[in-house]
């Protein structure tokens, strides 16, 4: 009944003769009603260029799928949607063009391809998405995790498609580099701010505090957490949360096929 109240009221401002003039607010409205209407939980996964986004969702689903290494940026969005294990798509990848073309992939094998800056071919500007089909145990409603391009790319439409994503989402996960929260993630988390008010932080790479010099676990989320008090404000940050994981290291423990890990190697999930 709320929800059907809701959209009747959208339905009602949206044909008001002030609005009509305004497409801004109308692709707002139109955005807000077909959230209400999609029982799918969105989760944008944000962040800035090498901070370990792609390295952290493959973790999550407990296999190597995304493109990580450092010199393939992503370039368009990913989204990594839940389906059943008697879903026909199930391991499957779509991907779409701005053109209308879609190409269907058997696998994710050919997938950087399609999702990372490649020399000579604006991903960017020719694919609007890539959908990777996949299960998630113990997930009981359709879920779908947004792998986004870099914040601090240099690139317009890598920022473009990433704030509409976050406008979609019901919930994003801010993931931070080594170095912690910098100025330019302030810069970027303000902005983001004005789409969404839901936050889970993650610190990656928190296995390589120096623990020698005093570096602990606990002393770098507090040092997080104060920080971004001071960016997003003490009564937002009490609902949103923060942890420290390595997204490498759970990468590693889930897939067989990464059988060792060296320390010359790191370098190449920083993205």
């Amino acid at each position: 009944m709320i929800k059907q109240q809701i959209i009747s009221k959208i339905d009602e401002i949206s044909n008001l003769p002030i609005i009509n003039e305004k497409s801004e607010i109308l692709s707002d409205l139109k955005r807000l009603e077909e959230r209400i209407n999609d029982d799918t939980f969105h989760i944008a996964v944000v962040g800035e260029f090498s901070s370990g986004k792609s390295t952290f969702i493959n973790a999550i689903l407990g296999k190597d799928i995304l493109s990580h290494a450092v010199d393939e940026t992503t370039a368009t969005i990913t989204r990594i949607c839940h389906v059943n294990k008697t879903d026909e798509r199930l391991g499957m990848c779509e991907i779409l063009y701005y053109d209308g073309k879609t190409i269907k992939l058997e696998d994710t094998s050919q997938l950087k391809k399609y999702t990372t800056v490649q020399e000579g071919d604006n991903v960017a500007e020719k694919i609007r998405s890539v959908t990777v089909y996949v299960h998630l145990p113990y997930i009981s409603r359709p879920i779908t995790i947004v792998d986004t391009p870099g914040l601090n790319s240099i690139t317009y439409k890598h920022r473009s498609i990433t704030f509409e994503q976050v406008k979609k989402a019901h919930i994003c996960i801010y993931v931070l580099s080594d170095k912690g929260v910098k100025e330019s993630d302030s810069k970027i988390l303000r902005e983001l701010m004005d789409y969404q008010s839901e936050f889970i932080f993650i610190q990656n790479f928190i296995d390589k505090l120096n623990t020698t010099e005093g570096e602990s676990y606990d002393a770098k989320l507090e040092f997080d957490r104060i920080s971004l008090e001071k960016i997003c404000g003490t009564n937002t940050m009490k609902n949103c949360y923060i942890c420290g994981v390595s997204a490498l290291k759970a990468l590693c423990a889930k897939d067989d096929s990464i059988s060792k890990l060296y320390g010359a190697d790191y370098h190449a999930f920083n993205s």
